[in-house]
């Protein structure tokens, strides 16, 4: 077997829907949806801003709470998404904000609730 196709068998793993991965709905804007494989995390983030950001009297204001939610992806699978494309995902529907390909065959997507 081939190096390539021993990475080609070893993604399939990782995103096998029995252990970690979920099946998604990938649409590129004004194009035809295609299901997916997709590893989903959406990690807690806290955040405050710089002091000159917020005032003295409301502190509160500098601290804000939000999720970071990503897909990891087969590069095959998204090799043109760009902003504004859709990744449906336990029936909510996330848009791509950024595209990060790892030069290993997988691509990280970062998303959001908002378009």
């Amino acid at each position: 077997m081939s190096l390539s196709e021993e990475i080609t068998n070893d993604l399939a793993e990782l995103l096998s829907t029995d252990d970690f991965a979920v099946s998604a709905t990938y649409t590129p804007a004004g194009g035809a949806a295609t299901t997916i494989k997709v590893i989903y995390d959406s990690p807690y983030a806290a955040s405050v801003l710089p002091e000159s950001q917020f005032t003295r009297s409301n502190p509160d204001a500098a601290n804000f709470e939000n999720t970071e939610p990503t897909a990891l992806c087969r590069t095959s699978d998204v090799a043109n998404a760009k902003r504004g494309d859709t990744l449906l995902i336990s029936g909510v529907t996330h848009y791509v904000m950024n595209r990060k390909d790892d030069s290993t065959g997988m691509t990280v997507l970062t998303l959001t609730k908002d378009q």
